[in-house]
């Protein structure tokens, strides 16, 4: 139990709460002019539970696992925890890193701790940002040459990053001596070594050409000529994003004194979402430990679901037990009512996390939607009318999937290229126009198909890169094209305008898009100077109006909910959210009796279920196919109200 008293001490370190002010009076006081709390309703420090309190006055000399449930203020704990430590930082030499995965989580953290330490900006010796910059700002770029042999340019010695998937002329100087599974010679960058297994991954972004390499036996002659243009694709200042964890590896294990110094710069490290961390990562951060670092995890390995990188929470796992870290808790659930915090915990068989009360209105919190195997588009018009029976907005909820098979079924027409090639170009500006994540994805993939097919149609294209012709060897240059291409159309009102008839909306087509094109592409379009660029109204359609023939309008009940898959809402908070089964059980864990009957051995698919249904604050939805007398007993016994109860609560 933390006092009161200590409680105060905190709020005097962080936020600068005079003395002679208890705590309970400060926030109608001091707190008013303070930035931290004068834009909320009470102290934030006072707020705070014991288990947040205990995490924050852990030790920072201690490796320390803090396991944290779902909504349960995590990432204010983190952002606290680490204002406190700057605040009473001390030491000469040396700082703490805040770590992450994504730049919008880095941002959030930073955001908090700047609030609660109350200071504009973080500076030395203090850094927080993700794991990838952290590597690469203060161990790769400074000391990769080490490693690397590259002398540098003019002293800089600055390692050069290379796509995976680029295929630039300068390449060619950066290829094997002899070809391999007959698909030619790879390429340095297309492919690293795996240090964990001591093997040779190839990654260069063309499936058919990987899996035949990837399968190939290789000989020792060729595994030392895949080292030997390794080699000198590094000494020549050039790696990979894969290359540099490899490079940091090889620093820390193999470059006497380097581990030692790096954990002097840093020697508390905090690592938020802990399982999503690598094996390799893992390496690394124990060499620190090894070294004198501290370092502390947060996170829910049950919200591991990152396999398809080679991330496994039960390797999480075991490294804590290795290296014997003190466990913390977080074990209050602040988002979600107690009926659906029940039904995921029995997802993980795990019991013991509280949740908020329900409110006194009787509204089932976990309802079970079925459809039918051939209708299951039908089932986004059936959830938005169940919600505006609730007076729940739509925009405040999302519906989501395991996989894209399923999400595209869901999508009112935006998930499929029009088969007409007139409707390519409008649907992706009116999908662009809308601001929709999900739909911008869509509006990529038809103007990707609409500039090939009118700007490179000689040459073969790869649609799971947004249709990138051959030639173009950066999927990622490409994509940003498409994006520009399209945020000028949107801003142009003879384009953008789909009220237009076909015949004036295709004249101002005609006459615009070729320079639009040409103004954002630094691509050389391969036969511009041959023919003119020409476009045609959609045939026998010249006097309607554009919009009113696309086949992508979304129905006006259902244009303001999300729909995605369940890896897009990790992290995020929704009022409900529908979690919807595939029809059957191919594929990779989309069915929900996967979820279910998910073993020891292979939860992952437990997992995903567990992040998308713990997303929620009061409503939780399934869809499933028509289940059998079974299934909908076992539905039940997770907690899900009848689906007939659900059914003649639609009528």
């Amino acid at each position: 139990m933390i006092d009161s008293d200590s409680r105060n001490k905190l709020a005097c370190s962080v936020c600068g709460k005079p003395k002679e002010i208890r705590l309970e009076k400060c926030h109608d006081t001091f707190g008013k002019n303070n930035p931290l709390c004068s834009n909320s309703d009470k102290c934030r420090i006072a707020e705070k539970t014991n288990e947040q309190l205990n995490y924050i006055f852990s030790s920072n000399g201690k490796n320390i696992f803090l396991k944290a449930c779902p909504g349960s203020g995590k990432t204010e704990s983190v952002g606290l925890k680490a204002a406190y430590e700057i605040r009473r930082w001390n030491r000469k030499v040396g700082g703490v890193a805040v770590l992450t995965f994504t730049n919008s989580a880095a941002d959030v953290i930073a955001d908090r701790v700047t609030q609660f330490a109350g200071i504009e900006k973080l500076r030395y010796p203090h850094f927080i940002g993700t794991i990838d910059s952290w590597l690469h700002k203060y161990m790769a770029h400074p000391f990769g040459h080490v490693v690397t042999k590259y002398r540098g340019n003019n002293r800089d010695r600055t390692i050069r990053l290379v796509e995976s998937g680029s295929k630039s002329a300068f390449l060619s100087s950066f290829k094997t001596k002899y070809g391999l599974a007959q698909t030619g010679n790879p390429l340095a960058n297309q492919y690293y070594k795996e240090i964990e297994t001591n093997s040779i991954y190839f990654a260069s972004d063309n499936h058919r050409l990987d899996s035949a390499r990837n399968s190939a036996s290789l000989e020792k002659w060729q595994l030392d000529d895949l080292k030997q243009t390794k080699e000198t694709f590094w000494t020549k200042g050039f790696a990979t994003y894969q290359d540099i964890e490899n490079i940091c590896y090889q620093l820390l294990h193999e470059v006497s004194s380097f581990a030692q110094l790096a954990a002097a710069r840093f020697p508390f490290i905090i690592i938020d979402e802990c399982q999503d961390l690598s094996w390799i990562q893992l390496q690394m951060f124990k060499r620190l430990i090894d070294a004198g670092a501290h370092v502390h995890f947060i996170g829910d390995l049950n919200q591991g679901i990152y396999a398809f990188k080679k991330v496994y929470p039960h390797k999480v796992r075991e490294f804590i037990r290795q290296n014997k870290f003190t466990t913390l808790e977080l074990s209050r659930n602040f988002r979600s009512i107690q009926p659906i915090v029940n039904l995921c915990g029995r997802l993980i068989a795990q019991g013991d996390i509280k949740g908020e009360s329900p409110s006194q209105n009787h509204d089932p919190a976990c309802v079970c939607f079925t459809y039918n195997k051939n209708e299951i588009h039908k089932i986004v018009d059936r959830f938005v009318s169940y919600l505006k029976q609730r007076k729940v907005m739509p925009e405040k909820c999302a519906i989501v999937a395991r996989g894209y098979s399923t999400v595209n079924k869901l999508r009112p027409g935006s998930s499929r290229i029009p088969n007409k090639k007139a409707l390519w170009l409008p649907t992706a500006i009116h999908l662009w126009g809308n601001g929709r994540a999900e739909s911008m994805e869509e509006a990529l993939k038809c103007s990707g198909r609409f500039v090939t097919d009118n700007f490179f149609s000689s040459e073969s294209t790869n649609s799971k890169a947004y249709y990138c012709p051959e030639n173009v060897s950066s999927h990622i240059r490409w994509r940003l094209l498409l994006a520009q291409i399209l945020d000028r159309c949107v801003k142009s009102e003879p384009l953008r305008n789909l009220n237009q008839t076909w015949s004036e909306w295709a004249k101002a087509v005609r006459e615009q898009f070729e320079n639009v094109v040409k103004s954002c592409s630094r691509i050389e379009l391969p036969y511009q100077n041959n023919r003119n660029f020409s476009f045609s109204a959609l045939r026998g359609n010249s006097s309607q109006r554009v919009i009113s023939t696309l086949e992508t309008v979304e129905k006006s009940n259902v244009s303001n909910i999300l729909i995605t898959t369940f890896h897009k809402v990790k992290g995020q908070t929704f009022d409900a959210i529908l979690v919807v089964s595939a029809p059957d059980r191919r594929g990779d864990g989309g069915h929900w009796s996967q979820w279910v009957d998910a073993t020891e051995s292979d939860d992952e698919h437990a997992r995903f279920a567990y992040v998308a249904c713990s997303r929620p604050r009061f409503l939780l939805g399934w869809a499933v196919p028509s289940p059998s007398e079974e299934e909908e007993k076992q539905l039940k016994r997770l907690g899900f109200s009848a689906t007939s109860e659900v059914e003649n609560e639609e009528e």
